[in-house]
């Protein structure tokens, strides 16, 4: 769920268009004005980092700066304006789940 909301939120397009960034600076840029947005967007990506999904460096004054990993050049548009984004929507789509459920169903 958390590779759902991260593509939903467009975190791996923000990261490739401005470079490496600290959860502070990639709220800035959503369209949210939750005041707790930087503390749950740097959740998200730490647990992306341990999947290697991103990068997290720490920097001299201990704020962790988040960059993309190699795999995630498959959740960022190419020249095409494809990404592997709608195909992961699919796999947690709640009519898909549910028809895998019944399915199992005799």
């Amino acid at each position: 769920m958390v590779m759902h909301a991260a593509m939903q939120l467009n975190l791996f397009e923000i990261i490739a268009e401005n470079g490496p960034l600290t959860a502070v600076e990639i709220a800035g840029k959503l369209p949210s004005q939750n005041p707790e947005a930087p503390a749950m967007l740097d959740r998200m990506l730490r647990m992306l980092a341990t999947y290697s999904v991103v990068t997290c460096s720490v920097v001299g004054d201990g704020r962790r700066v988040y960059g993309l990993a190699p795999v995630a050049k498959y959740f960022v548009r190419n020249e095409d304006g494809v990404s592997f984004c709608p195909l992961m929507d699919l796999g947690v789509d709640r009519v898909m789940v549910e028809s895998w459920l019944v399915s199992n169903k005799k």
